[in-house]
């Protein structure tokens, strides 16, 4: 094997098992949190699944990052 891929593999491996868990993470605070509508939580939990490097952000800065700017208010 060549010698990049003994590097490539591990950290490829690695970023899979990452984006795995914070899959689970952000599927289970979608359905504990209150600040996501009950009606859109079924939507949330299939675009975090099927689009989740582009959804994972946007989730964050909507539900998450804007809660904890109004709480410091």
């Amino acid at each position: 094997m060549p010698t990049i891929m003994k590097i490539i593999f591990p950290l490829h491996f690695f970023t899979m098992i990452w984006i795995f868990g914070l899959l689970a993470i952000y599927i289970r605070h979608i359905f504990k949190t209150e600040a996501v509508p009950q009606d859109k939580k079924a939507l949330w939990a299939v675009v975090i699944f099927c689009g989740n490097m582009i959804a994972m952000p946007v989730y964050w800065y909507l539900y998450i990052w804007k809660k904890l700017d109004k709480g410091r208010e």
